[in-house]
């Protein structure tokens, strides 16, 4: 990722900021977290593995701070909570295997928990904990015998001693960590606002950010198990199967149809869809090839799912009859177009996941049938159910690909709400 140093509308200088996935979670604002202002400092996050600081006077990058390799699934997410003075910044890393939140308090020139920074997990773990707000009155550097204590409305303070005055009450850091309201529909992370010159009267911004991230040049190795960089190729499932590689123009339409196809799916719901980002949901389109699946989602809560660009890529030959290895604009659009559709699909199922418990999802939301021209089917396969790759079914009357107009319409309505004009 890189930043611009201006002077009026003129680029003066650019930097590159050493993070691990190259990417912010957010397209028009820094209010998520991701990014914070200090008095000299610049800091921003990946929200998975880094931290880095641009010094704002100098123009050298002396925060430069990688978490711990992620070991489950999903991964840890790290928001910027603020910066305290001397420009120290504190990363919150919700999410941990065992439900705790860790804080991380960030010296620039050190980038690590060093003596002069603090470095706790908090004890006893509030799972999926948000931190809410932070006070840094006082002066408490350096940070000595730190301890992390929660009361019972999971007010927590960072106790200090205070050289200078032992039997003084401590000065303390503190702050408040709020877990999921269990009363109510949890909100997932909310999309950024719209930008003020894309607002009307009449328009609110979704809560919903559907997000497509594309697995190239290691951009999904925080993902465990499936997050192989996807060879783009179209191999023939004739013998003796030739593999042709794609051109960075050819990919470009896979891409293309791919993005047009998610954001079809949803068109008539008040929801954000993009490619890139990790939003409230995302799915990770991999290189890996798994025969029996062309997509999926695994475990109950997550918001995060896999399509996999081999089998799509060979089912789409199958829905055009084009097994030989022949590589054009119709079948280049036809793997687009399953891939965005799989993710549809994908992407309703963490929705059932994550509110059939609140009363928004009706039956089962139609998922996993046996319909026809429709994301609901349990089937991916190009030959007994090409509508998944070519957008339309085979009947006469050429029917768009739909949602069920029964449960699963009604439930994406319940969730996500009408489009707003």
């Amino acid at each position: 990722m890189k930043v611009a140093r201006t002077s009026g509308t003129q680029v003066t200088a650019t930097y590159q900021l050493p993070l691990a996935r190259g990417m912010l979670t957010s397209y028009f604002s820094d209010n998520d977290g991701d990014a914070v202002l200090g008095e000299d400092h610049f800091f921003v996050t990946d929200s998975r593995s880094s931290v880095a600081g641009l010094q704002l006077s100098t123009g050298s990058i002396d925060v430069n701070w990688q978490a711990a390799a992620c070991t489950t699934s999903p991964c840890p997410e790290i928001s910027l909570a603020g910066v305290a003075p001397g420009d120290k910044v504190i990363a919150n890393q919700t999410g941990n295997s065992d439900a705790s939140s860790t804080l991380f308090s960030l010296t620039p020139g050190t980038g690590t928990c060093a003596p002069s920074t603090f470095c706790v997990t908090s004890a006893p773990p509030v799972p999926n904990a948000t931190l809410t707000a932070f006070d840094f009155s006082g002066s408490y550097n350096p940070f000595v015998n730190g301890n992390v204590v929660f009361t019972g409305d999971n007010y927590f303070c960072l106790c200090l001693v205070v050289p200078a005055d032992p039997a003084a009450p401590p000065l303390t850091v503190g702050g408040s960590v709020t877990p999921p309201d269990t009363t109510n529909v949890p909100d997932p992370e909310p999309a950024p606002p719209w930008p003020e010159e894309a607002m009307d009267g009449s328009r609110e911004a979704s809560k919903f950010d559907f997000e497509l991230v594309w697995c190239e040049n290691g951009s999904c190795s925080d993902l465990t198990d499936t997050n192989k960089n996807i060879a783009f190729n179209v191999r023939a499932d004739d013998p003796p199967h030739g593999v042709l590689t794609l051109s960075a123009a050819q990919v470009s339409v896979i891409k293309s149809q791919a993005l047009s196809a998610l954001q079809a799916a949803f068109n008539q719901y008040n929801v954000n869809v993009g490619v890139g980002g990790r939003g409230s949901n995302t799915v990770y389109v991999t290189g890996d090839l798994k025969f029996d699946a062309c997509a999926e989602t695994t475990g109950n809560n997550t918001a995060v799912s896999r399509v996999y660009y081999p089998d799509n890529m060979s089912q789409a030959q199958y829905a055009l009859n084009m097994t030989n290895g022949g590589v054009t604009d119709t079948l280049l659009k036809a793997i687009g177009e399953g891939i965005g559709n799989n993710a549809a699909h994908e992407i309703a199922h963490q929705l059932k996941n994550l509110f059939s418990r609140f009363g928004k999802v009706v039956g089962n939301m139609g998922l996993d049938d046996d319909s026809v021209d429709t994301y609901n089917g349990a089937s991916c396969d190009g030959s007994k159910d090409p509508w998944v790759y070519t957008g339309v079914g085979t009947d006469a009357d050429k029917t768009p690909i739909h949602w069920e107009m029964g449960n699963a319409d009604v439930s994406l309505r319940n969730i996500l709400g009408n489009k707003v004009p």
